[in-house]
């Protein structure tokens, strides 16, 4: 007895998975997340043996100067000039914003960059300035627990 198989039927559609994977993949791997919040902003922090938290830091007012390796001074997301800091920091100041400044500095950035942007930050009378820094206790106890093998 000949057996009958069902005749194959065409699909009419195309498969987009794969290539939306890789967009998926190819889109945050290329994404500069650091440019769009300051807090993402990647420098090289100075380490300290008294930090303090600063719960206040993550409001939404929060005022971040970032002072990159190279010299550059970002207020917030955008690159400035010292000169045009002391506008920002003003308009933000009359917008309600805390007359507070968290202040970024790469470890190897060049001191005359950093005096160049608290100038900036003086000239407007703010004189509540945190600088933000690792706690060398906490970065010590990463690296020794990175440091420890595992065991199963």
């Amino acid at each position: 007895m000949l057996r009958k198989f069902p005749k194959p039927r065409l699909i009419c559609r195309i498969d987009m998975s794969g290539f939306l994977a890789i967009m998926f993949v190819l889109v945050f791997m290329w994404m500069p997340t650091s440019s769009y919040h300051p807090r993402l902003r990647s420098v090289d922090l100075p380490k300290a043996e008294t930090a303090v938290p600063e719960p206040r830091a993550d409001r939404e007012d929060a005022m971040f100067i970032t002072v990159t390796r190279d010299g550059s001074i970002f207020f917030d997301s955008d690159k400035l000039q010292p000169a045009d800091l002391h506008n920002r920091v003003r308009d933000r100041l009359i917008q309600g914003a805390e007359p507070k400044i968290y202040f970024k500095v790469d470890s190897r950035a060049r001191y005359g960059a950093a005096v160049e942007a608290l100038d900036g930050i003086r000239s407007n009378g703010v004189r509540d300035i945190a600088f933000i820094v690792e706690d060398r206790r906490e970065v010590e106890a990463r690296r020794q627990q990175s440091s420890r093998p595992t065991t199963k």
